[in-house]
């Protein structure tokens, strides 16, 4: 070979090329991830699928580098943080899209996490003779994420539903996951409205006794008079617009997470998680993944039938909704995830 052939191999292979026929070939630069945050208001098992995309590699693959941030204020917070534009998505309830949309903010779910809402209303378990209904909640602590949540929400609903007035609750915020359990223990609250880890921790330690059970499609229809979608991915209707194809990606890493939880055993999605959203107890978890499952979707869609209670719910109990005329349609696609 020629020391001239010889040069312009060595040169294409100095761009990362290959030289054919005297034509160097340049590989193109490996496009850098697209980086992204998603806000989550509390540590919730509804938001399991956001919490496995990234262990699992389901973001990197599809291009993305993603921060989850636990701004541990409810959802409420959260949406403001999309609102105000420190968050590009938010994993948070559909209920919260609805509430925004009637104050006229363009704020649209596009992926399906959880088809139920997975709340559980629970007593102190020294408390369980004598608080067995909404009634019997009047004057006692009751403990939410926080003020604006779906938790929140729901509460003030079943209270007004049993001939309450939601007004007259002590309502008291306490976080979620660890808080939420110590709020239990030390006696800080009498009640809680809660979710899963923190539901089957405080029941496995012998600390609460269950009153509502909304993760399973019974449960929730009965405490809501029909089905609740649950949580979901959402963002700006002018982010999706103007990212179709990042968000599309998004879409695609939540429904291999969605795949994965409805194929694995729960002892194969805990080896998944980090360590640290395992909260310490891993037997617990499992039973907890295990008794959970069903609530997760299988492909990440909406049913516009599932979407008409939360608008019932929050015209009941939330001011700013109540007598607001809001289009479900606006709410919600399913674009990115068909």
């Amino acid at each position: 070979m020629s020391s001239t052939r010889r040069g312009v191999l060595r040169g294409a292979a100095a761009l990362g090329g290959t030289a054919l026929g005297g034509v160097t070939l340049v590989r193109p630069a490996r496009a850098a991830p697209t980086k992204l945050t998603i806000t989550i208001g509390s540590y919730l098992i509804t938001y399991l699928p956001v919490l496995l995309a990234g262990p699992l590699g389901y973001f990197k693959d599809a291009g993305l580098d993603v921060t989850v941030q636990n701004i541990q204020g409810g959802g409420g917070k959260a949406m403001q943080a999309l609102l105000g534009g420190s968050s590009d998505i938010v994993a948070g309830y559909f209920d919260h899209t609805v509430e925004v949309r009637a104050q006229n903010q363009d704020v649209v779910s596009f992926v399906l996490l959880s088809r139920y809402p997975g709340m559980v209303l629970a007593v102190r378990a020294d408390l369980a003779d004598t608080v067995n209904s909404a009634k019997d909640l009047v004057g006692h602590r009751i403990g939410i994420v926080g003020l604006g949540a779906s938790g929140d929400f729901f509460i003030r609903y079943y209270a007004k539903r049993s001939g309450i007035d939601p007004s007259s609750l002590r309502l008291v915020g306490v976080g979620s996951g660890n808080t939420a359990v110590a709020s239990i223990e030390n006696k800080l609250v009498d009640a809680i409205v809660t979710f899963d880890p923190a539901a089957t921790l405080m029941q496995s330690r012998g600390l609460t006794h269950t009153l509502v059970d909304c993760r399973t499609k019974a449960g929730t229809e009965a405490a809501f008079g029909g089905p609740y979608a649950g949580a979901t991915l959402y963002s700006k209707g002018g982010t999706l617009a103007a990212q179709p194809d990042t968000m599309r990606s998004v879409a695609a890493a939540m429904k291999k997470a969605l795949h994965f939880i409805a194929i694995s055993t729960p002892e194969q999605i805990v080896s998944a998680l980090r360590p640290e959203d395992v909260l310490g107890d891993r037997s617990a978890f499992t039973t907890m993944i295990k008794e959970s499952v069903d609530m997760f979707s299988p492909d990440g869609a909406f049913d516009l039938a599932d979407l008409q209670t939360p608008l019932t719910v929050l015209q009941a109990v939330v001011p700013s909704v109540a007598g607001v005329k809001v289009d479900l349609s606006k709410t919600y696609t399913n674009n990115f995830v068909r």
